[in-house]
């Protein structure tokens, strides 16, 4: 099967008292997906690539950038005064990532992936930035204080 091509199956399926269908996919990477869905496939796959971005933000938050969990917090309010200055950090690096990917374009990697992602690229830019300043500081270069501006 080549890539970002979809084979369905007609015959729908039942277990458990659930009827379903299921479809097949190969992304860029080669890597192979069934999905089991009721309804139509085309919905079904457009909610699967949502849901495949809320979990990419969800692996940011927790072991991809942020670390959430090891911040120890419980109590819920000051988890979420955590949660909005992560969010806020989130946005941030995603806005300094794109503005590095506008003046700069990344490599594409053989299969059409750049080699970071937009967030990636802001946090290391942000944090390169960061460390730089509180050293000496370069008066040229993409700083990401101009961001805001």
């Amino acid at each position: 099967m080549s890539p970002l091509k979809v084979r369905y199956w007609h015959l729908p399926m039942k277990l458990y008292g659930v009827r379903f269908r299921v479809m097949a996919t190969k992304s860029y990477k080669g890597e192979m997906l069934y999905l089991a869905y009721s309804g139509r496939g085309d919905q079904a796959l457009k909610w699967y690539a949502k849901r495949w971005n809320a979990e990419n933000l969800h692996a940011v938050l927790k072991s991809r950038g942020f670390k959430l969990e090891a911040s120890g917090l419980y109590h819920p309010q000051r988890v979420a005064v955590l949660l909005t200055c992560v969010t806020l950090a989130f946005v941030w690096c995603c806005l300094t990532g794109e503005r590095a990917e506008r003046q700069k374009p990344s490599q594409t990697l053989k299969y059409g992936y750049p080699a970071k992602s937009l967030f990636r690229r802001g946090l290391d830019l942000l944090q390169e930035d960061f460390l730089q300043r509180s050293r000496i500081p370069d008066p040229g270069g993409l700083h990401v204080f101009e961001v805001l501006h």
